[in-house]
């Protein structure tokens, strides 16, 4: 076909420059799991229309950024992942990474993609890696290819400093393996999101009938400090999450797969549904693929977000973000029209720099009840074009996004403002809310720093300092919790709470009661850590008065606990008298909302 004669075409003269000594290396930063996130997307629907598991999962211990070719390591992954999901007909693909030997500038990053499929001949395992041959000499006429893929991917493993290798078991399936040298990017950093905000300490439950994919989950969930339990069917869910409810520790959300024998993924959250403890609980599926009426069907369950195997980290952390800020698809709006708000003084024209389509629609409706016009860029390239070309009064500027990230933007638009004069405001939007991520946006030219999901007090009042021209030039972001005078009526969000509890007012009177007596003592500590500059006891004091925080719906207060958690040692030193006396203050009128419950 053409198809495979372009492809053909296009291998040979891939494999003309390496034999020719041509093929050079293109060394650039890159995330590395945004490229195999990307990578293994597209190989999804290959694997779907053969019903295979299609995975991958990227250990912790690897930098976040890398140097290296991505176009080329994304070749070698397309060669291997497209050859595993060619030779198996049922099971399936699993792609695994992790890091090495490395020191703070280079990483020997490990790649492993196993199958279940049709295996290869120990024979033939010392040839496969020769052009214009393959593991079965009657391949090419019942697979197709070219033959020279897994040349190529050799070559250009070894121009990575690294080797490639295979074992298999005819009939069993094969595992290719293969190393990369890389040098580790400027300030990257081990992924673990450990102290990821909002997602910290949530229970979830993870229904799939396949293991790896329970493993992956359980990992990653797991890594960014969440309680995850797993159940590998609908009937054993079910059972979890009711002994959950009646115990009163429910979960606060589920993963489910689609595509479970006996009871898939819409039967099981029909089931759910249908249970008056449970009935409120936010549902994402994970699916390999669309079905005709699939949509209408989520619709009707009211499933709170939807996402195609394999998962992107990024994608999934996105998702359960907004999950636990809006619960389901149908509330939404509620969210986008909820409470009062501080109204700025004038319309601004704001450049919006976001990638994902829920945060657009829901940054994009709160900035119109605002009055603002909005013009969206979907990523920091189009963000430094729109920038140039127009002329704005506030930047909100993704920190994650494809093509170019939020920093490297940000970075540019001030050189460019180098040239013209004009200084215009930058405030980053992230999602992940990690130590350090405050100084990261400072050091990039970003003036205040707002966490996903946005809340709409926080943003009115990023955009009210915008519209009143007073800058940001005094002390931290208003965002990561300086003093905000103006604040809710009520500091507890009693339907968040209640949530938590199922609904059960008793059981959360007597959660309260825990919280007053817990909420005093670790203030007292918190004073005292501060006093004598003990910044781990001020950590550690802070961490646990955020999460008794949370526990009651008291989210504005928790975060202010949470900027003393994470403060470095001169920055608590600069400002610790206006952030405790502004947290007590807050905390106060928590226990004194949370005293009028108790009473009734």
């Amino acid at each position: 076909s053409g198809e495979t004669l372009l492809e053909l075409i296009n291998d040979i003269l891939d494999f003309s420059k390496i034999e020719a000594g041509k093929m050079e290396l293109d060394l650039t930063p890159f995330e590395i799991r945004e490229v195999l996130g990307d990578t293994m997307k597209s190989l999804g629907l290959r694997a779907h229309n053969k019903g295979l598991e299609l995975a991958f999962s990227v250990a912790a211990n690897v930098p976040e950024i890398l140097i290296g070719d991505a176009s080329r390591l994304r070749q070698i992954i397309l060669n291997l992942v497209g050859n595993a999901v060619k030779f198996t007909s049922s099971g399936e693909v699993v792609l695994t990474v992790e890091a090495g030997a490395q020191s703070d500038v280079r990483v020997n990053v490990h790649f492993a993609v196993s199958d279940t499929g049709i295996g290869i001949p120990a024979s033939k395992l010392d040839e496969i890696f020769t052009a214009f041959h393959q593991g079965d000499t009657s391949t090419t006429r019942r697979f197709g290819g070219t033959g020279l893929g897994l040349a190529i991917s050799k070559r250009l493993v070894q121009l990575m400093g690294g080797v490639i290798q295979c074992e298999s078991t005819l009939g069993q399936g094969s595992t290719f393996r293969f190393t990369a040298n890389m040098q580790v990017g400027a300030g990257a950093r081990q992924s673990g999101y450990v102290n990821a905000v909002v997602v910290t300490d949530t229970r979830v439950l993870v229904v799939d009938d396949n293991a790896t994919n329970r493993r992956i989950l359980l990992e990653m969930l797991s890594n960014w400090g969440m309680k995850p339990e797993v159940a590998d069917s609908a009937a054993g869910a079910l059972t979890l999450l009711l002994d959950a409810a009646v115990r009163g520790i429910p979960f606060r959300m589920v993963l489910s797969d689609v595509n479970m024998p006996d009871v898939d993924g819409f039967e099981f959250t029909r089931r759910l549904r249908s249970q008056p403890l449970l009935r409120q609980t936010p549902v994402v599926m994970l699916t390999s693929g669309d079905r005709t009426g699939d949509s209408a069907k989520r619709k009707e369950l009211r499933v709170a977000g939807n996402l195609l195997k394999p998962v992107k980290q990024s994608e999934l952390f996105d998702l359960i973000v907004n999950v636990l800020g809006v619960n389901s698809t149908e509330q939404e709006p509620a969210l986008v029209a909820a409470g009062p708000a501080v109204q700025p003084v004038r319309s601004l024209r704001i450049l919006l720099a976001e990638d994902n389509l829920m945060n657009q629609k829901l940054a994009t409706g709160l900035l119109a009840k605002f009055g603002h016009a909005v013009r969206i860029a979907n990523n920091g390239e189009e963000a430094v074009a729109a920038y140039v070309a127009d002329r704005f009064d506030v930047v909100l500027m993704d920190v994650q996004m494809p093509l170019m990230d939020g920093f490297t933007a940000t970075r540019e638009i001030r050189e460019y403002e180098k040239l013209t004069g004009h200084r215009t405001p930058i405030v980053a939007m992230t999602a992940h809310a990690m130590k350090g991520d405050r100084e990261r946006c400072l050091d990039a030219g970003m003036d205040d720093y707002l966490a996903k999901p946005i809340r709409s007090k926080l943003l009115a009042a990023v955009l009210e300092q915008v519209s009143s021209g007073s800058g940001f030039a005094a002390g931290p972001p208003i965002s990561a919790a300086a003093p905000v005078t103006e604040v809710a009526e009520c500091l507890v969000d009693w339907d968040s709470a209640l949530e938590g509890v199922d609904g059960d007012r008793d059981l959360l009177k007597t959660v309260i009661e825990v919280f007053l007596e817990e909420s005093d003592r670790l203030i007292q500590e918190l004073r005292t850590a501060v006093s004598e500059s003990d910044f781990g006891r001020v950590r550690h004091a802070g961490h646990s008065l955020k999460g008794a925080l949370l526990g009651v719906g008291a989210v504005p207060t928790a975060e202010l606990a949470q900027v003393l958690e994470m403060m470095d040692a001169q920055g608590l030193m600069d400002s610790q008298n206006e952030r405790l006396s502004e947290l007590e203050r807050q905390l106060a009128q928590v226990q004194n909302e949370c005293r009028v419950f108790v009473q009734g």
